[in-house]
């Protein structure tokens, strides 16, 4: 496995055991979830995600870990705008 891959699968398994984390907090607010740990490890895997794949691997990631409409809402919240974060950074 390359390296590149491997951290982008440990991202992603993160990413699962995070947003399984946040479930109950779904409804939080901004506020709330800044503070929340879990929800900043949901983050910090999508920007590892965001900046090996880009735009396509967070939209593959938001189908592959959300189980409902409800789900997928709450990622797209949670990683709103991390689709052009790789494109950003470099200015």
């Amino acid at each position: 496995m390359t390296s590149q891959y491997q951290e982008l699968f440990t991202a992603f398994r993160e990413a699962r055991s995070a947003l399984d984390a946040l479930r109950a907090r779904a409804d939080a607010s901004d506020v709330a979830l800044a503070r929340d740990p879990d929800y900043r490890r949901l983050h910090r895997c999508g920007m590892v995600i965001a900046r090996l794949g880009g735009g396509p691997a967070i939209h593959g990631a938001i189908d592959a870990l959300a189980d409902d409409d409800r789900c997928s809402a709450a990622l797209r919240r949670y990683w709103a705008g991390m689709e052009q974060w790789p494109q950003t950074r470099g200015h």
